[in-house]
């Protein structure tokens, strides 16, 4: 059967949503209060977005310690923590667990350079034999190929913008000094792209300039302008974070355009995207994470440019996610492991993708068969997983319903096959099970084996 004709077989009548992604708030019972300038990461240690200070009002700054879960905030109490301060920079290095943090200005404006970092359960003061001098309104990022926190800009005590490159290696602060930079400014954006493997920073402003549009990649050694034509948006102020689970960065709010606002970089390209309503009121100086486990961007508070500040919770997601789960087990031969099946580079199953379909095991593979199935549960009426031991496959488990078989390239390293994926929102959140048959004529008397299988549901970036 034709791959086409099996996306026939298997998109049902399902509405397509109105649109591809959405905002929602949780509300959540208990939340911090409402505050601008505090700081959010994501622990990928602990699983967890980290929230940390800000500001409620000119009168109150704030050193608490907050945790998100995906359902609900909980307040830490650390035996230590920070001074109270907003417009401080954040970063979590995710090969020593620990978030880290770094300046910012107090309720008297007096601008820090003290460095913290938090491992899950209190607050350390670190004491670098080198700091760099006091600054706010700055960014970071933590790059794990080099291992290192990325420092840039921000505005000094004397409201100075600062064109700056450090580097926290978990002892000490390095300056840098490429040979091209961003130049000064502030109120920018960075995190870390996997897929290109570079800090990235965007936007920002000086007073002299205004608002930036361009953006920036970081390799180590230089920074390298990589603004795309057309440029993004002109803002400040401003949050990105990249969404691992779609594969792009995503913007947030911010200055100079209507502050509910989304804009992602699909591969050279920044798209504007629609949003159904309820939105969250328009904003800046709020704070972002994207959260691994849920594939969502999370937004806390903010202000309006004046006396209001927020304190709700927003998700930012795809109204239909796509997901990939393994299940079942396979089975070997009498001395080989059973040969795993897998999707390359964790990838989803997202409309107008090609998924690159693996398996991999430690004996050869002959000939290789991809099974697809709507149903993991029933086969030709008989229940799933089904034992083929009677077929003189003993361990052995079928555990899809087998509506297409798909022929896979065989090689020295296993047996692969490249499926496209239609872009056909009748697909969307659609199901599907597959499992691969590995023809090794040593394996049992059918001389076959499986492997484990791989459960997809269908989604729209």
């Amino acid at each position: 059967m034709r791959l086409v004709s099996a996306f026939v077989l298997f998109a049902v009548s399902l509405p397509a949503p109105r649109a591809q992604v959405e905002l929602v708030n949780p509300n959540p019972s208990t939340a911090p209060v409402t505050r601008k300038y505090a700081v959010m990461v994501w622990d990928s240690v602990r699983e967890r977005v980290v929230l940390f200070g800000g500001q409620e009002d000119l009168a109150a700054y704030h050193n608490d310690t907050w945790e998100w879960d995906g359902t609900r905030w909980t307040e830490r109490q650390p035996l230590h923590r920070p001074p109270a301060r907003e417009d401080h920079m954040m970063a979590f290095d995710s090969v020593r667990g620990r978030v880290v943090l770094f300046g910012g200005h107090d309720v008297n404006v007096r601008f820090l350079n003290d460095t913290w970092e938090w491992d899950g359960v209190d607050w350390h003061p670190m004491a670098p034999a080198t700091v760099p001098f006091a600054r706010a309104y700055g960014a970071m990022a933590f790059d794990p190929v080099r291992q290192l926190v990325v420092m840039y800009g921000g505005v000094d005590s004397a409201t100075r913008e600062i064109g700056e490159t450090w580097e926290w290696n978990g002892t000490n602060w390095r300056p840098r000094f490429p040979y091209r930079e961003p130049g000064r400014r502030t109120q920018h954006a960075m995190c870390w792209d996997p897929v290109r493997q570079r800090v990235v920073l965007y936007g920002g402003q000086t007073n002299e300039s205004g608002w930036f549009a361009d953006q920036w990649e970081y390799d180590g050694i230089n920074w390298v302008n990589a603004t795309t034509t057309p440029a993004g948006p002109a803002m400040s102020d401003l949050r990105m974070v990249y969404d691992t689970h779609r594969s792009r960065l995503v913007l947030w709010g911010g200055r100079s355009q209507p502050a509910s606002s989304a804009w992602e970089r699909d591969g050279d390209t920044w798209v504007q995207r629609t949003i159904p309503p309820p939105l969250p009121t328009d904003r800046h100086a709020h704070t972002m994470a994207f959260d691994e486990v849920r594939g969502e961007v999370v937004i806390f508070g903010g202000y309006d440019g004046g006396e209001v500040r927020y304190g709700d919770t927003w998700v930012y997601r795809p109204v239909a996610p796509a997901s990939a789960a393994s299940f079942g087990h396979g089975c070997g031969g009498p001395t080989s492991v059973p040969p795993a099946l897998s999707l390359a580079d964790g990838q989803r199953p997202w409309l107008g993708d090609t998924l690159a379909w693996r398996v991999r095991g430690d004996t050869p593979a002959n000939l290789a068969v991809l099974s697809l199935g709507v149903s993991r549960t029933t086969w030709r009426g008989a229940s799933l997983p089904a034992d083929l031991g009677a077929f003189g496959m003993s361990g052995c488990e079928l555990l899809d319903s087998s509506d297409v078989l798909l022929s896979m390239q065989v090689s020295a390293q296993g047996a692969d096959l490249a499926m496209p994926i239609p872009v056909w929102r009748e697909l969307n959140r659609v199901e599907l099970y597959a499992q691969a048959l590995v023809f090794d004529p040593a394996s049992n008397p059918a001389g076959a084996v499986t492997t484990g299988g791989v459960a997809l549901r269908f989604g729209s970036r």
